[in-house]
């Protein structure tokens, strides 16, 4: 899971944000200003971020917890978030009880692991009721991103490591699968695909 990210530096997306690369910049701004606006109105909410990395996304939370596989990176955010939570952790077997959570994130995170239906399922025990999930992921449906994938690959170490593909239709026939239903969609440079779900109705 992940393999290739435990080769990049710890604070590799944190300093991403400040890139002397524009395009690498404008992404990751793009990105965590779509999201966040998806995310407005949870402030204080219970959050999951789900493949925290080293991102300031969760330094946007009061009552937030961060999980990831690369030790080096958890560490690196308990320095430089220190009033949030962080946990080594794998997605497919969370630590935490049911219904758990306001909001969960997972944010170029699906597409680097194997087992994405049992992430899904862990994502749905833990939410609560009426809760909120947002996911990115590449929408490999868009020509636009097989153009550009060979340039985005420049800017993320591990591109290249991405081994489960998505259609905007196929996430949603996931999220489907575990009770989640679309609410709204955004696109980071039209193929970069951001969804927030909800829990469907009479879950």
């Amino acid at each position: 899971m992940w393999n290739n990210k435990f080769k990049v530096k710890a604070d590799y997306e944190w300093q991403a944000f400040s890139s002397l690369n524009p395009l690498r910049k404008w992404w990751k701004q793009e990105l965590l200003k779509k999201v966040l606006t998806l995310a407005d109105g949870y402030g204080d909410a219970a959050v999951l971020v789900i493949g925290c990395g080293s991102s300031p996304l969760i330094t946007h939370f009061s009552d937030a917890v961060g999980i990831d596989m690369d030790p080096g990176k958890i560490e690196f955010m308990k320095r430089k978030a220190p009033r949030q939570k962080f946990l080594v952790m794998d997605a497919r077997d969370l630590k935490f009880e049911d219904n758990r959570f306001d909001l969960i994130f997972c944010l170029e995170v699906i597409e680097h692991i194997r087992g994405c239906d049992k992430v899904m399922s862990e994502i749905r025990r833990v939410l609560r009721s009426r809760g909120k999930v947002i996911i990115s992921t590449p929408d490999n449906g868009k020509i636009l991103w097989r153009v550009i994938q060979p340039f985005y690959n420049r800017l993320a170490p591990y591109g290249l490591d991405h081994i489960s593909l998505f259609t905007f239709d196929e996430l949603l026939a996931l999220g489907g699968r575990y009770g989640l239903e679309l609410e709204t969609k955004e696109y980071v440079a039209s193929c970069d695909l951001v969804v927030r779900f909800r829990q469907a109705v009479g879950i």
